[in-house]
């Protein structure tokens, strides 16, 4: 059986954006688009981009769009306020079902503002019908994200949330101390760090921290699965 599905990433200031995305709808069997607005200077809120958030919304086709802080590429910090959720509004208003990435935390506790009460509330807003908007936990065990794994986990109600790991962003194990993190008990931890495959250890991260196990079966909702 199919175990990876294809994401596709179409830059909506192209050209031949509509050549490229019908390609992908068509010809592809895409489950998702992904942008990420910093890297690829991409102003969501633009309303040229309406064409393109109405197509997505037509092939019943997902936007995971990166939000937050972006460390991966030097527009992410040059152009930072591109990876703004608020930019979100846009798409959102045209009817696609949206996946906000990292539940738009902070990477760095320390010199990074803590959005997350203000981006649930954002979310309650898009989704006070039907549920629109999900935030992903992809990169969550990193070592400077632990801080906020349990502000995520009481602030978002699980049936918004999709599991994610960002590989092959390292999910490191050792951070996650017993005792220490979140009541970890040392067995835990042990079952934890003696996990050789990166996405089951990504889970396992997970379960202990006190994430529902619908995260993991959310993703079915949303993506244009075959």
């Amino acid at each position: 059986e199919k175990k990876f599905y294809f994401g596709a990433s179409v830059n909506p200031n192209r050209k031949d954006w509509k050549k490229e995305l019908e390609y992908v709808i068509h010809q592809t069997d895409a489950v998702l688009v992904k942008l990420i607005p910093s890297a690829q200077h991409i102003h969501l809120m633009n309303k040229k981009h309406r064409d393109f958030y109405k197509a997505l919304n037509s092939a019943q086709i997902p936007l995971l769009c990166h939000v937050g802080p972006e460390y991966s590429f030097p527009e992410g910090i040059r152009k930072k306020e591109l990876d703004c959720y608020r930019n979100l509004e846009k798409p959102l208003e045209c009817g696609v079902r949206v996946i906000a990435a990292h539940c738009a935390t902070p990477v760095f506790p320390i010199i990074e503002k803590n959005v997350i009460r203000e981006f649930s509330i954002f979310m309650e807003a898009a989704n006070s019908g039907s549920t629109q908007l999900w935030a992903d936990t992809s990169a969550l065990s990193l070592s400077t994200r632990i801080p906020f794994i349990q502000e995520i986990v009481v602030t978002f109600p699980s049936k918004w949330l999709i599991h994610g790991s960002d590989f092959p962003i390292p999910i490191d194990s050792w951070p996650h101390l017993p005792l220490i993190t979140h009541g970890i008990t040392p067995a835990e931890y042990v079952r934890i760090c003696k996990t050789k495959n990166p996405f089951d250890r990504d889970i396992r991260i997970k379960q202990v921290h006190g994430f529902d196990n619908t995260i993991m079966e959310n993703a079915e909702k949303v993506l244009r699965l075959p």
